[in-house]
């Protein structure tokens, strides 16, 4: 099976505890000590176009106890960004890359989140839609563990404000394809930031799971 650098990148960080010493891919190294990977997932839609980074999920990889961890950074925080006064965090990264700060995104993203929250990251893994869902198919879909009645809702395109039920999921374990996926993590109508977190890093587990299979 053949992946972009990018999604296997993703897998070697999920797959941490069943690794040796070094794996090195797509410039994400597993080394013995600790490490923090941060996993970015945007809303980006276009080349052209700008992004929020969304998803941000701290990874924390203890080589030499083989456990990964990893705790959810919420969007929607209002925080001070370096150079761009109070705003959301999850404008950083493209600010970043917009302005060419060293590092880019990721550099001003990191600069923010010292300064802030006390937390930092020693690399990272960016995602975009497309690229997700690329993934998820690449591994022909995924098992998620859904633990309690989710509705899955999608914009009414006639009725600008208004959200459609899609799909009712029950407790359960629910085989999902690339959209449905990416749906479920990215479904936030009448649920709460907290619930869309801790089902995307359901998905990652799934992911994770699904890929040791292979």
């Amino acid at each position: 099976m053949r992946m972009r650098p990018l999604c296997l990148a993703i897998l070697i960080v999920l797959l941490a505890g069943q690794l040796g010493s070094i794996v090195t891919a797509a410039g994400v190294g597993l080394p013995q000590r600790n490490m923090r990977i941060i996993l970015l997932g945007t809303d980006l839609r276009s080349p052209d176009s700008g992004w929020r980074t969304d998803t941000m999920i701290l990874v924390t990889i203890d080589g030499g106890e083989r456990i990964v961890s990893m705790v959810s950074i919420p969007r929607d925080l209002y925080v001070a960004i370096p150079g761009h006064g109070k705003t959301r965090l999850n404008l950083a990264d493209n600010l970043g890359e917009a302005e060419r700060f060293p590092g880019g995104g990721p550099g001003l993203l990191r600069e923010m989140l010292e300064q802030n929250l006390g937390l930092t990251f020693d690399r990272y893994v960016r995602i975009d839609f497309r690229g997700f869902v690329e993934m998820v198919d690449a591994l022909g879909g995924i098992d998620v563990d859904v633990r309690c009645p989710t509705e899955l809702w999608v914009p009414n395109m006639k009725v600008p404000g208004e959200y459609l039920l899609f799909r009712h999921l029950s407790p359960g374990l629910h085989h999902m394809d690339g959209e449905l996926a990416l749906m479920y993590c990215r479904c936030r109508a009448n649920t709460p930031a907290f619930d869309r977190d801790r089902r995307q890093r359901e998905v990652l587990l799934a992911i994770r799971r699904r890929a040791l299979e292979l």
